[in-house]
């Protein structure tokens, strides 16, 4: 079969359109926490954006029970770059991450039922078998980062179950 001269103008147009379009079809969504191969410990965030929500967002570690996300946070970033088309498509909800054991997992986001990311990540425990460990306290000094001559105190925070940076001494 040949396609014909006024066939091939025809189909200009609708080649174009799916280039322009398949960037934006490809990036309505990110699971950005956790993911990345990244390490988790303590107690933070599942984090990310997805530019429409169809139904209940979730998340599911190693194929188990799902969590409930929070959506609707503003996320201007995403905004910014044209990503989506509004802001308030952020989700999050806060997850201790010793509830995990030591390894590697697996994150599988969900709009009502339907995957739409995933991400591989890392947990490490600080005490085996608990997942909050309290009356812990101390401090340390990370000498040289983030660059020679800067140093940054680090403080235990229990209601974190991690350390946050304190100071930056330069």
């Amino acid at each position: 079969m040949t396609v014909g001269k006024t066939q091939r103008f025809a189909l200009l147009p609708l080649c174009l359109a799916l280039l322009l379009l398949a960037p934006s079809l490809a990036h309505t969504a990110s699971l950005e926490n956790p993911s990345g191969g990244l390490f988790y410990s303590g107690i933070g965030v599942i984090s990310g954006w997805k530019c429409e929500a169809n139904g209940e967002l979730t998340v599911r570690f190693n194929g188990g029970e799902p969590i409930p996300l929070i959506y609707g946070s503003q996320r201007p970033d995403v905004l910014d770059v044209g990503a989506c088309a509004s802001a308030d498509v952020g989700f999050v909800a806060i997850y201790n991450w010793a509830r995990l054991d030591d390894g590697t997992h697996t994150a599988v986001a969900y709009d009502d039922g339907v995957e739409f990311a995933r991400g591989t990540f890392q947990t490490t425990r600080l005490v085996e078998d608990k997942e909050f460990v309290p009356g812990l306290s101390g401090r340390f000094r990370a000498r040289d980062f983030p660059e020679p001559g800067v140093n940054v105190l680090l403080r235990w925070n229990q209601n974190v179950q991690g350390f946050v940076i304190e100071d930056v001494e330069k």
